[in-house]
């Protein structure tokens, strides 16, 4: 989904549309032209160079000085957070502007282009380009959205944009453990999923992942099925029944806290 953007939003969205369409496809076509390709040490300074960007759109949109939007420089690249600080009810925004690298033959997606240069869209309103959907486009959009209500938003805002999702967010568990005090959104909301049936749509909930390194050992020397097997268990089989109990017959995580 990296690749293509597309949906109807009715009418609010509509209206949004014509109010910053322009401007958004613009914009989302400048930030995809930088190529800012996850963890690549040659791309780092386009990542930066988004991060720093969008420091400087929400420092104005918030009424703050730049420095209250918060770099958290890490090996990996900068994360930004930042708070409003309005009071009341506090809702919370993650996106990233990393995107992984094209395959060969697809140097034309670091180009933005409509639904007029793609026929495959069908007549439908699309985006192509990467990143155009995951997740520069949508982070943009919720960007765009969120400056649009902030004259009638009864909410304060806390967003967190990182610049190394797409390689997993390798330090994002201990800047989280290091600011834990500073996140008081009651509600997170993370413009990188999908739509449903062509249409914009929230998903309540989403399943993290995990990365291990499984070793399962056995005897020295192979042992004769016929004469131990059974008798001698066997590394394989071990290994098919840790993986098999990972989940329960419901899809349930079945490993304890």
């Amino acid at each position: 989904m990296g690749e293509r953007q597309m949906g109807s939003a009715g009418p609010l969205g509509e209206r949004l549309w014509q109010q910053h369409g322009e401007e958004y496809r613009a914009r989302l076509a400048a930030l995809i032209a930088r190529r800012p390709i996850t963890e690549r040490e040659e791309t780092k300074a386009a990542r930066a160079a988004i991060a720093a960007w969008y420091r400087t759109e929400i420092a104005a949109a918030f009424g703050q000085q730049e420095d209250q939007v918060e770099v958290w420089s890490t090996p990996t690249g900068p994360y930004l957070f930042a708070d409003w600080g309005r009071p009341g009810p506090t809702i919370g925004f993650y996106w990233h502007v990393d995107v992984q690298p094209v395959g060969e033959g697809q140097e034309a997606l670091w180009e933005l282009a409509g639904p007029e240069a793609r026929p495959e869209s069908h007549g439908r309103p699309a985006l192509w380009g990467r990143g155009s959907c995951d997740d520069l486009g949508l982070g943009l959009a919720a960007w765009t959205g969120m400056k649009a209500a902030l004259p009638h938003c009864p909410y304060n805002l806390q967003l967190l944009i990182s610049t190394g999702e797409e390689s997993g967010d390798k330090p994002l568990g201990g800047l989280i453990e290091a600011h834990r005090k500073r996140f008081k959104a009651e509600a997170w909301f993370i413009p990188d999923s999908s739509t449903q049936d062509g249409r914009p749509a929230i998903s309540l909930s989403l399943r993290g992942l995990a990365r291990f390194h499984l070793e399962v050992r056995g005897p020295r020397a192979p042992m004769h099925s016929g004469i131990v097997g059974g008798a001698c268990p066997d590394p394989t089989v071990a290994a098919f029944q840790i993986l098999g109990s990972l989940v329960d017959a419901n899809q349930r995580i079945a490993v304890p806290e």
